[in-house]
Protein backbone atom coordinates (compact mmCIF):
# COMPACT_ATOMS: atom_id res chain seq x y z
CA UNK A 1 0.00 0.00 0.00
CA UNK A 2 2.88 2.33 0.80
CA UNK A 3 4.40 2.26 -2.71
CA UNK A 4 0.94 2.62 -4.25
CA UNK A 5 0.35 5.78 -2.18
CA UNK A 6 3.70 7.27 -3.21
CA UNK A 7 2.99 6.64 -6.88
CA UNK A 8 -0.47 8.14 -6.48
CA UNK A 9 0.97 11.31 -4.94
CA UNK A 10 3.53 11.60 -7.74
CA UNK A 11 0.81 11.25 -10.37
CA UNK A 12 -1.41 13.73 -8.51
CA UNK A 13 1.46 16.25 -8.40
CA UNK A 14 2.03 15.88 -12.14
CA UNK A 15 -1.65 16.13 -13.02
CA UNK A 16 -2.20 19.22 -10.87
CA UNK A 17 1.17 20.91 -11.54
CA UNK A 18 2.14 20.76 -7.87
CA UNK A 19 5.32 20.08 -5.97
CA UNK A 20 5.47 16.67 -4.29
CA UNK A 21 5.03 18.04 -0.76
CA UNK A 22 2.06 20.14 -1.89
CA UNK A 23 0.45 17.09 -3.49
CA UNK A 24 1.18 15.06 -0.37
CA UNK A 25 -1.08 17.37 1.60
CA UNK A 26 -3.90 17.50 -0.96
CA UNK A 27 -4.00 14.00 -2.44
CA UNK A 28 -5.24 12.15 0.63
CA UNK A 29 -8.93 12.92 0.11
CA UNK A 30 -9.12 11.70 -3.46
CA UNK A 31 -6.95 8.69 -2.63
CA UNK A 32 -9.31 7.66 0.15
CA UNK A 33 -12.28 8.06 -2.14
CA UNK A 34 -10.56 5.92 -4.74
CA UNK A 35 -9.65 3.14 -2.33
CA UNK A 36 -12.79 3.37 -0.24
CA UNK A 37 -11.00 1.99 2.81
CA UNK A 38 -10.24 4.95 5.06
CA UNK A 39 -13.07 6.40 7.18
CA UNK A 40 -13.10 9.85 8.79
CA UNK A 41 -16.13 11.09 10.73
CA UNK A 42 -16.41 14.44 12.52
CA UNK A 43 -12.68 14.99 12.00
CA UNK A 44 -11.87 11.90 14.08
CA UNK A 45 -9.99 9.09 12.41
CA UNK A 46 -11.55 5.70 13.07
CA UNK A 47 -9.21 2.73 13.43
CA UNK A 48 -7.76 0.28 15.89
CA UNK A 49 -4.56 1.67 17.32
CA UNK A 50 -0.90 1.65 16.27
CA UNK A 51 0.48 -1.86 15.81
CA UNK A 52 3.81 -2.69 17.41
CA UNK A 53 5.56 -3.34 14.10
CA UNK A 54 4.37 -0.02 12.66
CA UNK A 55 5.39 1.77 15.86
CA UNK A 56 8.84 0.20 15.61
CA UNK A 57 9.28 1.09 11.94
CA UNK A 58 8.35 4.72 12.59
CA UNK A 59 10.77 4.91 15.51
CA UNK A 60 13.51 3.40 13.34
CA UNK A 61 12.72 6.02 10.70
CA UNK A 62 13.23 8.77 13.28
CA UNK A 63 16.90 7.72 13.26
CA UNK A 64 17.33 6.75 9.60
CA UNK A 65 15.16 9.39 7.94
CA UNK A 66 13.62 6.76 5.66
CA UNK A 67 11.26 8.48 3.25
CA UNK A 68 8.43 5.91 3.27
CA UNK A 69 7.48 3.48 6.00
CA UNK A 70 4.31 1.45 6.58
CA UNK A 71 2.29 3.69 4.27
CA UNK A 72 3.59 6.92 5.82
CA UNK A 73 5.59 9.38 3.70
CA UNK A 74 8.01 11.90 5.18
CA UNK A 75 7.25 15.60 4.84
CA UNK A 76 10.75 16.88 4.22
CA UNK A 77 9.63 20.50 4.17
CA UNK A 78 9.18 20.60 7.96
CA UNK A 79 11.29 17.64 9.14
CA UNK A 80 14.78 17.96 10.59
CA UNK A 81 17.71 15.61 11.17
CA UNK A 82 16.43 14.72 14.63
CA UNK A 83 12.64 15.13 14.27
CA UNK A 84 10.64 13.68 11.36
CA UNK A 85 7.05 14.27 10.24
CA UNK A 86 5.29 11.37 8.50
CA UNK A 87 1.97 11.63 6.64
CA UNK A 88 -0.47 8.76 6.04
CA UNK A 89 -3.28 8.91 3.44
CA UNK A 90 -5.82 8.45 6.25
CA UNK A 91 -4.76 11.92 7.49
CA UNK A 92 -2.94 10.36 10.42
CA UNK A 93 0.27 12.33 11.04
CA UNK A 94 3.19 11.06 13.13
CA UNK A 95 5.87 13.33 14.56
CA UNK A 96 8.74 10.97 15.35
CA UNK A 97 11.50 12.45 17.50
CA UNK A 98 14.92 10.78 17.40
CA UNK A 99 16.49 9.37 20.56
CA UNK A 100 20.12 9.53 21.66
CA UNK A 101 22.38 9.09 18.64
CA UNK A 102 25.50 11.24 19.19
CA UNK A 103 27.96 12.48 21.79
CA UNK A 104 26.06 15.77 21.97
CA UNK A 105 22.91 13.85 22.84
CA UNK A 106 24.63 12.39 25.89
CA UNK A 107 25.30 15.96 26.97
CA UNK A 108 21.59 16.70 26.63
CA UNK A 109 20.83 13.63 28.72
CA UNK A 110 23.15 14.96 31.40
CA UNK A 111 21.37 18.33 31.38
CA UNK A 112 18.05 16.58 31.90
CA UNK A 113 19.43 14.38 34.68
CA UNK A 114 20.77 17.41 36.56
CA UNK A 115 18.11 20.04 35.96
CA UNK A 116 14.95 18.35 34.68
CA UNK A 117 12.49 20.16 32.41
CA UNK A 118 13.83 23.65 33.11
CA UNK A 119 17.36 22.95 31.95
CA UNK A 120 16.48 20.60 29.12
CA UNK A 121 14.20 23.17 27.47
CA UNK A 122 17.27 25.38 26.99
CA UNK A 123 19.13 22.78 24.92
CA UNK A 124 19.42 23.11 21.11
CA UNK A 125 18.04 19.55 20.80
CA UNK A 126 14.79 20.50 22.51
CA UNK A 127 14.48 23.78 20.60
CA UNK A 128 14.86 21.99 17.26
CA UNK A 129 12.27 19.37 18.23
CA UNK A 130 9.88 22.10 19.35
CA UNK A 131 10.25 23.88 15.99
CA UNK A 132 9.31 20.75 14.05
CA UNK A 133 6.47 19.88 16.41
CA UNK A 134 4.89 23.32 16.10
CA UNK A 135 5.27 23.30 12.31
CA UNK A 136 3.50 19.93 12.07
CA UNK A 137 0.66 21.05 14.33
CA UNK A 138 0.18 24.23 12.32
CA UNK A 139 0.23 22.46 8.95
CA UNK A 140 -1.82 19.35 9.75
CA UNK A 141 -3.74 20.09 12.95
CA UNK A 142 -2.65 18.90 16.36
CA UNK A 143 -5.56 16.49 16.80
CA UNK A 144 -4.48 14.48 13.75
CA UNK A 145 -1.03 13.84 15.21
CA UNK A 146 0.59 11.04 17.18
CA UNK A 147 3.80 12.26 18.84
CA UNK A 148 6.26 9.42 19.38
CA UNK A 149 9.81 8.87 20.56
CA UNK A 150 12.30 6.43 22.04
CA UNK A 151 14.53 7.03 25.08
CA UNK A 152 15.50 10.74 25.21
CA UNK A 153 13.03 11.42 22.40
CA UNK A 154 10.24 9.90 24.50
CA UNK A 155 10.93 12.64 26.98
CA UNK A 156 10.80 15.20 24.16
CA UNK A 157 7.46 13.75 23.06
CA UNK A 158 6.19 14.10 26.62
CA UNK A 159 7.20 17.75 26.73
CA UNK A 160 5.91 18.63 23.26
CA UNK A 161 2.88 16.47 22.50
CA UNK A 162 0.26 17.77 24.95
CA UNK A 163 -1.87 19.36 22.20
CA UNK A 164 -1.73 16.36 19.88
CA UNK A 165 -4.14 13.44 19.85
CA UNK A 166 -1.70 11.18 21.65
CA UNK A 167 1.85 10.68 22.86
CA UNK A 168 3.37 7.19 22.60
CA UNK A 169 6.75 6.59 24.21
CA UNK A 170 9.17 3.67 24.34
CA UNK A 171 11.55 3.33 27.28
CA UNK A 172 11.25 7.00 28.17
CA UNK A 173 14.22 8.66 29.85
CA UNK A 174 13.62 9.17 33.57
CA UNK A 175 15.60 10.43 36.57
CA UNK A 176 15.55 9.40 40.26
CA UNK A 177 13.66 12.53 41.38
CA UNK A 178 10.59 11.36 39.46
CA UNK A 179 9.97 8.49 41.86
CA UNK A 180 9.04 10.98 44.59
CA UNK A 181 7.98 14.10 42.71
CA UNK A 182 6.61 12.74 39.45
CA UNK A 183 7.22 14.03 35.94
CA UNK A 184 5.46 16.16 33.35
CA UNK A 185 3.59 13.13 31.98
CA UNK A 186 0.51 14.16 30.01
CA UNK A 187 -3.09 12.89 30.10
CA UNK A 188 -2.91 11.80 26.45
CA UNK A 189 0.30 9.84 27.00
CA UNK A 190 0.84 6.10 26.55
CA UNK A 191 4.13 4.70 27.87
CA UNK A 192 5.65 1.42 26.68
CA UNK A 193 8.69 0.04 28.50
CA UNK A 194 10.77 -3.09 28.94
CA UNK A 195 10.62 -4.76 32.33
CA UNK A 196 14.42 -4.73 32.64
CA UNK A 197 15.08 -1.32 31.07
CA UNK A 198 17.15 0.88 33.40
CA UNK A 199 16.59 4.18 31.57
CA UNK A 200 12.85 4.20 32.23
CA UNK A 201 12.96 2.66 35.70
CA UNK A 202 12.41 5.85 37.74
CA UNK A 203 8.65 6.24 37.27
CA UNK A 204 6.34 7.71 39.86
CA UNK A 205 4.01 4.95 41.16
CA UNK A 206 1.03 7.30 40.80
CA UNK A 207 1.76 8.06 37.12
CA UNK A 208 1.47 4.59 35.63
CA UNK A 209 -1.86 5.05 33.87
CA UNK A 210 -1.75 3.95 30.22
CA UNK A 211 1.53 2.14 30.79
CA UNK A 212 2.38 -1.15 29.07
CA UNK A 213 5.27 -3.32 30.22
CA UNK A 214 6.98 -5.78 27.87
CA UNK A 215 8.51 -8.67 29.80
CA UNK A 216 12.16 -8.94 28.77
CA UNK A 217 14.88 -11.08 30.32
CA UNK A 218 18.59 -10.49 29.83
CA UNK A 219 20.94 -7.66 28.89
CA UNK A 220 19.56 -4.26 30.04
CA UNK A 221 21.16 -2.59 27.00
CA UNK A 222 19.26 -4.89 24.64
CA UNK A 223 16.07 -4.35 26.61
CA UNK A 224 16.37 -0.62 25.92
CA UNK A 225 16.47 -1.10 22.14
CA UNK A 226 13.62 -0.90 19.65
CA UNK A 227 13.82 -4.66 19.17
CA UNK A 228 11.77 -5.25 22.32
CA UNK A 229 8.73 -4.37 20.21
CA UNK A 230 9.29 -7.64 18.33
CA UNK A 231 8.14 -9.58 21.39
CA UNK A 232 4.55 -9.11 20.26
CA UNK A 233 4.26 -7.63 16.80
CA UNK A 234 0.47 -7.64 16.92
CA UNK A 235 0.27 -5.62 20.14
CA UNK A 236 -1.62 -2.33 19.88
CA UNK A 237 -0.32 0.89 21.44
CA UNK A 238 -1.91 4.29 21.88
CA UNK A 239 -5.55 5.18 21.34
CA UNK A 240 -7.22 2.09 19.90
CA UNK A 241 -9.85 4.23 18.17
CA UNK A 242 -7.43 6.44 16.29
CA UNK A 243 -5.20 4.93 13.61
CA UNK A 244 -6.18 2.74 10.66
CA UNK A 245 -3.60 -0.07 10.48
Amino acid sequence: MGNEWIEYVKAYAKDHNLKYNEALKEAGKSYKEMKGKFIKTNNKIKGNGLKANTFKELLEASYSGKEEVAGFVIDKSISSKTSKVYVHPSNHIVVAHQGTASVMDWGNNAVYALSGDTGYKLTPRYKQAKKVQEAAEKKYGAKNISTIGHSQASYQAQLLGAKTHEIITLNKATRPQEVLYGSSKKKNQYDVRSSTDLVSIFRNPFQKKNETTINVVGNPLKSHSLNVLDKNKDAIYGDKNFYVN
